[in-house]
């Protein structure tokens, strides 16, 4: 699996590096992180390498007991980092909020 994840983080990479980092590479606009690979490789620190975001990558798919802050603080960074993604779950929240209420009232 992690040979896998690393691939994918370095195709990541070299199409983030064609495309001058913060640009889509088929169009050339600003583009928002797409996953959690993206956020990892575009926070700008060189400590993070393909081993280590791949190792997060690892402990967010399978959760642990030791995992779950990690996760937790992964999910609320790429949600401030991507604020389409905040505004996506914001809109599935309130709906599941709505349509739960609906159907308490119908009991």
């Amino acid at each position: 699996m992690t040979t896998l994840i690393q691939k994918i983080i370095q195709e990541k990479r070299k199409r983030r590096i064609a495309a001058g980092c913060d640009e889509d590479p088929h169009d050339g606009t600003t583009h928002h992180p797409r996953d959690m690979i993206d956020v990892l490789l575009g926070n700008g620190s060189d400590e993070l390498t393909d081993e280590l975001i791949s190792d997060n990558m690892i402990d967010f798919m399978i959760p642990a007991e030791d995992s779950v802050p990690v996760l937790i603080t992964l999910a609320v960074k790429y949600l401030s980092e991507c604020p389409p993604a905040l505004q996506q779950l914001e809109v599935r929240r309130t709906l599941q909020f709505c349509c739960h209420n609906a159907n308490s009232h119908h009991i």
